[in-house]
């Protein structure tokens, strides 16, 4: 480690204790020969006298509270955790396993004094029938290891006081999504009614007329029309086509 490191290491080991710090400046050579070290101190001398100049402020007595309820809380629900573990009777042989030890007389079945024999305990021991951990509380157990970080800090949250939205604001954003609606919906109606007045009295319509062909029987050219007469006489050609048409004929 450079004489740098190692005087800055030591300079902020010291930094709030200002006796011991000045006398350890004033025999240290390195501070005296280095001035990259001089502008150090003098920089983190100006930190310490700021921010040892601050006021101190003490814990609010709401953040004392939910720390007391969340730990609270916590414990609560290891006992509810443990309580919902079943209980588990001891079984028989190990009943008669402790009775006929304690008969058992010092020398043959005893170690010591308020001892038993290491060999039946064990054997004792192999006799008790275990139980499996419950499904639930291994996944808890598992999720509160994978992430503990995670997990303590939504325990603290959900502990945490919820603030209610200001009145206000609950206020403004009614207002936003119930009073405008029905505005828009009368002013559609009122455009889509008025539209249907105009197209029904102010636009003119042409009136429809029923087309419908007659077939005449003319017995003579004289009872044809200025139109019909000249139709015929664009197509025969001329007046005689339709004068020599005979009566009962058709053209």
């Amino acid at each position: 480690m450079d004489p740098c490191t190692t005087f800055r290491n030591r300079w902020m080991e010291l930094a709030l204790d200002a006796d011991r710090r000045s006398a350890w400046e004033q025999g240290c050579e390195h501070l005296t020969s280095c001035s990259a070290c001089r502008e150090w101190v003098e920089a983190r001398s100006f930190q310490v006298r700021a921010l040892s100049s601050l006021t101190r402020r003490s814990l609010p007595g709401e953040l004392s509270q939910v720390v007391g309820s969340d730990l609270s809380e916590r414990e609560a629900a290891l006992a509810r955790v443990l309580r919902s573990l079943p209980r588990m009777e001891a079984p028989a042989a190990l009943d008669r396993a402790v009775a006929s030890s304690l008969r058992s007389t010092a020398g043959v079945s005893h170690t010591g004094r308020g001892k038993l024999d290491p060999a039946r305990s064990r054997k004792s021991v192999r006799a008790l029938a275990y139980e499996t951990v419950p499904p639930v509380l291994e996944r808890l157990v598992d999720e509160e290891l994978a992430a503990p970080g995670r997990h303590l800090a939504e325990r603290f949250v959900g502990g945490l006081e919820r603030v209610p939205a200001p009145a206000a604001l609950d206020r403004r954003v009614s207002g936003l999504f119930r009073r405008p609606a029905p505005r828009r919906l009368a002013a559609a109606l009122a455009v889509a009614a008025s539209l249907v007045l105009v197209w029904r009295f102010a636009i003119p319509r042409e009136p429809t007329f029923e087309r419908t062909l007659r077939r005449v029987h003319v017995q003579d050219p004289g009872q044809l029309g200025s139109v019909a007469r000249g139709l015929v006489e664009g197509l025969g050609g001329g007046v005689p086509s339709a004068v020599n048409l005979r009566p009962g004929e058709e053209r």
